[in-house]
């Protein structure tokens, strides 16, 4: 199953009323399959700008980030969901990227540049990609004789 986030701004409430709206978010995921990893408290902040949402304009919310792991096609259910809950100004599922594992040594590290293999692998793309910027212009000189 492919990774992704859940940035969800809630409306600013009291707090047992945030604690039972993260809960019903979180249930949500549960029932729907999904795995819950990871769960972020990112503040209350003020928003970018006025979002109007359940007839009410918000300047601030509180930002909580879920990690979770789902079947694709659950996320089109997720959404509805959350788009009709009022106490979530503004939900976003974006996909994680995976990243590459980097393995760094010392040794590799204490080389000179001209010696490391990742200097070298840039030489080559950079070589690769280069393009010539303006042709030449050559000027013949044609002798005729008089």
């Amino acid at each position: 199953m492919p990774s992704y986030e859940l940035l969800v701004i809630f409306k600013t409430m009291k707090r047992p009323e945030l604690v039972t709206a993260i809960k019903r978010t979180a249930e949500t995921l549960w029932t729907h399959g999904a795995v819950l990893t990871k769960l972020e408290n990112m503040g209350s902040k003020t928003l970018p700008y006025k979002i109007r949402s359940s007839g009410k304009n918000h300047t601030t919310g509180n930002y909580f980030l879920y990690h979770f792991e789902a079947a694709p096609s659950a996320i089109g259910q997720y959404m509805d969901f959350y788009d009709r809950d009022i106490d979530i100004i503004r939900p976003t599922i974006a996909l994680k990227s995976e990243r590459k594992p980097h393995i760094c040594t010392l040794e590799e590290e204490l080389l000179p540049p001209a010696y490391r293999k990742d200097v070298a692998d840039l030489l080559v793309e950079g070589k690769k990609n280069k393009k010539q910027l303006f042709k030449p212009y050559v000027l013949e000189i044609i002798s005729k004789p008089f």
